[in-house]
């Protein structure tokens, strides 16, 4: 085992994952306001279109396996540089591309592929500097995705009305560039470590440095899929994540059409955004308490979300839209935030490391094919009455699963040996004081 410093230079490392989380987030949370001028530029359905981010949502989570080899083989800093420049070049050339086609390999394949490479080192090596404060660290972190959400919704409207979408996309080239300085700041554990021993104990063997890099390699623990807890959690998730993007893409174009000016249509992504970014530090302090069930809060959310989403289409009025925006923020970053703990919780912080890897790649599958059935829905009715009621019948679906979550769990602990249920138990204290 290493020694995290618990501060020092993990703080750059957690300002670091921030901004990337800011960056990554920022584009896709914000895609909306590009969709309805790229449906005008190529001229093409709305469910075809929509792959364009589909394939980008469902690539950076989705390519965690080959990041964590191309880590270990090269190292972080290399890996989130190169992630970076290729995301980067990816968001310039689009504007070249003829068709949509083309984009969706060269914004939705190359530019999520080279986001996810600068994504996964980022927020891994904050949980390998902290130990005490990993919790305030990584929640700090994943604040990045809402404050992005906020901000780039309103910057994207403002650069598409100035430059045209184009000249946007290559602003956000640019912004993507800064991930450069960003990736080489992550700086090795281990390279620490070394500096540390030398400085104040000078006692420690080479043998004893450890590279952190490489145990991310280790995420998938494919027993998991014979456990009853996890397979209702992961079709939990895959749900969630299958109406998960919808509103962000199609709110900005309904709102449109009931007469909401484009800038206030991009107010309400800003609304999910900074509900979704003073939510995750609630939330984190909810889970904290010791009469709180982070399952059950997760599941009785996103129920209600559902049956809210359902009737987006009828929410004619701005401040009832915006009402609705503010409820789905809260909604998703409970579900965003509670996902490591309910994964600890339900399956021990031994498995955390595999079972969130594959809840993610459920979620990226979900995340692929979500937005292009939505829109194939809205190209053969004329409107996004059934986007909307694909979106908000899957999360709600996504919740209702999760509510019998701990009593499958503890009729699931019954069926185990007593030895492995002592270890069970055991890791489930560890995960409890964490």
């Amino acid at each position: 085992m290493y020694k995290a410093p618990d501060g020092g230079w993990g703080w750059v490392v957690t300002f670091v994952a921030f901004m990337i989380g800011l960056i990554l987030d920022g584009i896709s949370f914000s895609f909306g306001i590009l969709f309805k001028h790229l449906l005008v530029y190529f001229n093409e359905s709305k469910s075809l279109t929509s792959w364009i981010i589909s394939v980008f949502n469902g690539i950076y989570p989705g390519i965690g396996p080959v990041s964590s080899i191309l880590v270990s083989a090269f190292g972080m800093r290399k890996v989130a540089i190169f992630g970076a420049l290729l995301a980067s070049a990816s968001f310039f050339l689009c504007t070249f591309c003829p068709n949509v086609q083309l984009m969706i390999i060269v914004y939705g394949l190359l530019g999520g592929f080279g986001l996810g490479l600068l994504y996964l080192p980022a927020m891994v090596l904050v949980g390998h500097y902290f130990t005490k404060k990993r919790a305030l660290a990584s929640g700090i972190a994943c604040c990045g995705s809402g404050v992005g959400g906020f901000v780039f919704a309103p910057l994207m409207e403002y650069l598409i009305s100035v430059y045209s979408w184009k000249g946007a996309m290559w602003v956000v080239s640019a912004i993507v560039l800064n991930g450069v300085p960003l990736g080489a700041l992550l700086r090795p554990l281990e390279v620490v470590e070394k500096e540390v021993a030398l400085d104040e104990a000078r006692e420690k063997k080479e043998d004893s440095k450890i590279n952190c890099c490489g145990d991310i390699s280790k995420m998938f623990d494919f027993d998991l899929l014979k456990s009853p807890t996890f397979l209702i959690y992961g079709l939990s998730c895959f749900f969630c994540m299958l109406g998960f993007y919808i509103p962000f893409y199609f709110i900005p174009d309904l709102a449109e059409e009931f007469g909401v000016t484009s800038q206030e249509g991009a107010w309400l992504i800003s609304i999910i955004g900074i509900l979704n970014t003073v939510t995750r530090v609630a939330a984190g302090w909810l889970a904290d308490r010791s009469w709180a069930d982070p399952t059950k809060i997760n599941g009785v959310l996103l129920t209600l979300c559902g049956i809210a989403t359902l009737f987006v289409p009828k929410y004619s009025n701005y401040g009832v839209m915006a009402t609705y925006c503010a409820f789905f923020g809260i909604c998703i970053a409970v579900f965003v935030s509670y996902r490591p703990i309910i994964t600890s919780k339900l399956l021990g912080i031994e498995k955390l490391a595999s079972s969130f890897g594959l809840v993610c790649m459920c979620q990226g599958l979900a995340s692929l094919i979500g937005a292009p059935i939505a829109g194939a829905l809205s190209d053969s009715a004329g409107d996004y009455n059934g986007a909307f009621y694909l979106a908000g019948a899957a999360i709600g679906m996504s919740g209702l699963i999760c509510l019998p979550l701990n009593s499958v769990n503890r009729w699931e602990r019954r069926q185990t040996s007593p030895t492995e249920n002592a270890i069970f138990n055991r890791s489930i204290e560890i995960s409890t004081k964490l």
